[in-house]
């Protein structure tokens, strides 16, 4: 038998027999926390930019106030109500001026109000109804409200805005709808949707407008190379000059890709050439496959695409250039892009090796602190914990308000009130029962970028207090940098299913941290997760590599079983072992062989620029193979160094 509070079971009674005319006599005749009646002058016809800016103060009411009263609880809920009945359709006397009243609380109850509220004006008052539904996606963005503001800013005639809204959108069908509505030719639609990388959507656009101009045979190129139709991408161009005063970058970028796929390479660099900026990383990469290897590094260098310039650095050392591969290297370390920690150990190796003390000491100073790429140099590594109480972003130690059961002071400013999103009424009525997940979840989405770090925190830390584990670890994983106390690393860095993972690791001679460490990056640890190459579960199982790896740990080989904690931990945690094994116990061999495969992994062993470990992650030319492995040693390093002495987990 489930205890149920006597308050939490008259709260469930209350609002079981709450009807919509009993909503509407208390959201009318209760007081609605933090509600105030607007002024009569805000919100006029006309008037769509008075809502105010995102995280705009407003001193007349608080995004949401703390419970004092089970009449507060009562009020929020029947206001909560009232907002289903209209939405539900019901046509109830008062809604107008009861959503108008609602719509101004910078909460879900105001989100909810303003959406419901602009949708009923979008007909005839398209002017308000723009008003609401730019409040209201202040608040939370949505495609609603998103579209909604598009449509009635094109319904008031405002019509150059309305066409932004509408790009930003694309390639929605009904922002395709409401451009075409605002008066452009659906060629111009067609180059809004390729911009886009929407070919599919623009091919099927240009086929509705039927016989097409030079320009829309240009769209249809471009349209038709994207989809890798080639050969029709050639054709539909054909006869339009290449210097005709239509052609534009993304054009003949276009075109040099499908020349480039019919072997027309000659063809392809002019293409590329006449592209112009647009077209030098394509232009370079067809130079490498042509054989003209130290042109091409010339021209990728130069590129803003921080992997085609760590393409450049490989072929660089290649050429036995290495004091290039070392200025292309300490350019990227230097740069906030994905290759930059790659970048920046590779250009310690070289400095090294090359014996430029100065350059390699550059680009140590490049390597995040407490990482994984100081212990592939053999140095002991402990990521940085910070002591005390969290700080908040100014630096200041951040106080507990008297009598807050939740989150500290905001820290927004002084004399402002803290921001108690864990007493939000949404969250309450959730808590208590009476309603949904979405309503506490929107109000914790409207709140989040008011919140300081150290009250993320605290939301990371009720998350994980109610089973919301992925909630709580993403929470907590976004402050990290910030805020790297002990209790921010333990809910990075949960450890879930612990007899589970203990038992696979002793029966397959696994350590235990780097199981977590795999299920952490590949799932999050979200046992239904499915990727979009369709990998299964915790560990990531695919279908096809789980039949096999069923049939070593005597488990079902359904693929719906592959969803079952256990027998996902059981199979991945083999497959480490059995890949640790055979690459000698190697951690990131084996961890690129789980995300890239073997015969990759094999494949990168051999390449020229391999002479020790520390050169392997150059050699592997998968992107998402070389992040994941970076990944997954960070956090078998915080597991291993942070983690394992808080006398909690395994081992």
């Amino acid at each position: 038998m489930v205890f149920v509070s006597p308050r939490r079971y008259a709260l469930q009674t209350l609002f079981s027999i709450l009807g919509a005319a009993t909503a509407v006599f208390l959201l009318l005749s209760l007081p609605i926390p933090g509600i105030k009646a607007p002024a009569p002058e805000e919100g006029p016809a006309g008037q769509i930019d008075k809502a105010p800016a995102a995280g705009e103060a407003d001193s007349r009411r608080p995004p949401f106030s703390p419970l004092s009263e089970e009449a507060d609880l009562l009020s929020f809920g029947a206001a909560y109500r009232f907002l289903q009945e209209v939405e539900g359709g019901n046509q109830m006397p008062g809604a107008r001026s009861g959503l108008t009243t609602l719509a101004e609380q910078r909460n879900a109850l105001g989100h909810l109000a303003g959406r419901l509220l602009a949708r009923h004006l979008l007909p005839g008052e398209p002017a308000q109804a723009a008003f609401y539904f730019r409040r209201a996606d202040k608040l939370h963005s949505t495609r609603e409200t998103r579209l909604g503001l598009a449509l009635a800013l094109s319904a008031a005639g405002r019509v150059e805005e309305a066409r932004e809204s509408f790009r930003n959108f694309l390639p929605d069908p009904a922002a395709v709808e409401g451009l075409l509505r605002t008066a452009l030719s659906p060629i111009t639609v067609a180059r809004y949707l390729n911009d886009r990388g929407a070919f599919r959507e623009a091919m099927e656009l240009l086929t509705i407008v039927g016989t097409l101009g030079p320009e829309g045979r240009l769209e249809k190129t471009r349209a038709l190379a994207g989809q890798g139709k080639h050969q029709e991408a050639h054709d539909a161009a054909d006869g339009i000059p290449p210097d005709s005063s239509l052609m534009y970058p993304a054009v003949h970028l276009a075109l040099g890709k499908a020349h480039e796929a019919l072997s027309q390479n000659r063809s392809a660099l002019r293409s590329y050439q006449a592209a112009g900026k647009a077209g030098l990383e394509a232009q370079g990469r067809l130079l490498l496959q042509m054989g003209q290897r130290l042109k091409a590094a010339e021209i990728l260098a130069g590129v803003s695409s921080s992997e085609a310039r760590w393409l450049a650095g490989r072929i660089y050392e290649e050429l036995k250039m290495p004091e290039k591969a070392l200025a292309v290297y300490l350019e990227l370390g230097s740069e906030p892009v994905r290759v930059a920690d790659q970048a920046a150990f590779r250009a310690l190796v070289l400095g090294r090796r090359l014996g430029d003390g100065d350059r390699a000491g550059r680009a140590e100073g490049m390597l995040p602190a407490g990482s994984p790429w100081h212990e592939r140099l053999g140095q002991e590594v402990t990521p940085e914990v910070e002591e005390g109480k969290p700080v908040t972003e100014e630096g200041e130690n951040q106080p507990r308000v008297e009598g807050d059961p939740g989150i500290a002071g905001s820290g927004s400013g002084p004399g402002q009130q803290p921001i108690d999103l864990l007493s939000a009424p949404g969250i309450k009525l959730w808590e208590a029962g009476v309603t949904g997940w979405e309503l506490a979840e929107l109000e914790i989405e409207i709140a989040r970028s008011s919140l300081s770090p150290a009250q993320l925190l605290e939301l990371a830390e009720w998350y994980s207090m109610r089973g919301l584990s992925y909630e709580g670890l993403r929470e907590a994983a976004a402050v990290l940098g910030r805020l790297p106390t002990i209790d921010t690393y333990r809910l990075a860095y949960p450890t879930p299913y612990r007899d589970i993972v203990e038992k696979a690791a002793a029966e397959f001679s696994v350590d235990p941290w780097l199981i977590y460490a795999v299920a952490r990056e590949e799932s999050h640890f979200r046992a239904f997760a499915v990727s979009r190459s369709g990998a299964i579960g915790l560990m990531q199982i695919m279908p096809s590599t789980g039949k096999w790896l069923a049939g070593k740990v005597n488990a079902s080989p359904d693929v719906l079983s592959f969803f079952n904690v256990e027998s996902n931990i059981r199979m991945g945690s083999w497959y480490l072992a059995y890949l640790l094994k055979l690459f000698n116990g190697d951690v990131d061999h084996a961890l690129a062989a789980y995300n890239g495969g073997n015969g990759s992994v094999a494949r990168w062993l051999k390449d020229p620029l391999y002479r020790e470990p520390i050169d392997f992650s150059r050699t592997i030319t998968f992107l998402e193979t070389r992040e994941y492995v970076d990944k997954v040693r960070q956090s078998y390093l915080v597991y291993r160094k942070v983690i394992a002495p808080l006398d909690r987990g395994p081992g």
